[in-house]
This record gives structure tokens, sequence and C-alpha cells, in this order.
């Protein structure tokens, strides 16, 4: 008897959280209806690197996010190395204006980090604050091609 009522408090709670995942949406249509198109987009920003011989590090985060505070501190000296090589771009998840962006990776956690090569394809991704070797040694690989 016991068995059931757990199985099926646990099916009970599976089809919940099924269904709140697919609804969820951390925008609001006002907030989708008030957003900024005068600011340039994300996607707009790579391609210029892109066209530009350069690799992307691109950065999903928040400005109240702790993880997120620490990965900008940690990234800072880092950027200014490869300034010329790599284009640092970075994404905040709570700006309606990059919904669509947030759809098009898989981010499920923040900070979550994406560094691509000069062709747009990611070779490295990573959730979490980096050290600056981890980040170097992956920015290398870019730089090297």
């Amino acid at each position: 008897m016991y068995r059931r009522v757990i199985i099926g408090l646990i099916v009970l709670t599976l089809i919940f959280m099924l269904f709140y995942k697919q609804s969820w949406s951390p925008f609001t249509d006002e907030e989708l209806q008030e957003t900024d198109s005068t600011a340039p987009a994300v996607s707009e920003e790579m391609q210029k690197a892109f066209d530009a011989g350069q690799g992307v590090w691109l950065v999903f985060s928040s400005d109240t996010c702790p993880a997120c505070v620490e990965l900008e501190k940690v990234a800072a000296p880092v950027k200014l190395e490869y300034n010329d090589q790599i284009s640092y771009i970075r994404v905040d998840v709570n700006d309606a204006a990059n919904r669509d962006l947030l759809q098009q990776y898989p981010v499920t956690y923040i900070p979550a980090s994406f560094i691509m090569d000069k062709d747009g394809i990611v070779i490295f991704s990573a959730v979490g604050v980096l050290t600056p070797e981890e980040i170097r040694a992956e920015l290398d690989k870019v730089v090297s091609d």
C-alpha cells in the first residue's frame, strides 16, 4: 500500500516538474515588449569578431550571481591579454533582449562560458568560476589556430 502511494507521489512530482520546466520563462510578456531594439545584438557582435578573424569568449551571467561576479574579477586581466585576438562578450541572462540567445545555448547554470574558434565552433564550455590558467589554456587553443 505504501509503495503505491510513494510511487504515485513520485509520478505526480515528475509530471509537475516536466510541466513547470516547459512552461517556465524568466521573462514576462511586458518585459519582452519593452526590449530595446536599438542595442546591438550579441549575434552581431559575434559575427563582427568572426569576420575580423577573432575567437569569441561568450559568458552567460548575472549581476546578482556571486559566482558570476567572481568570474568577472578573474577574467578581467585575462581579457586584457587577449584583447586583440579574442572578443569577450558577456550576456546578461536577466535581460529580455537575450532571450533568443539563451535558447540557442545549453545554459542551465551560470556563469556559463563558451569559447569559440575563429569559425564559430564551440571548442570549450564550462559552468562556474574558472581559474586564469584554465581560461588561458583554452584561449591559447583559439589563438594558435
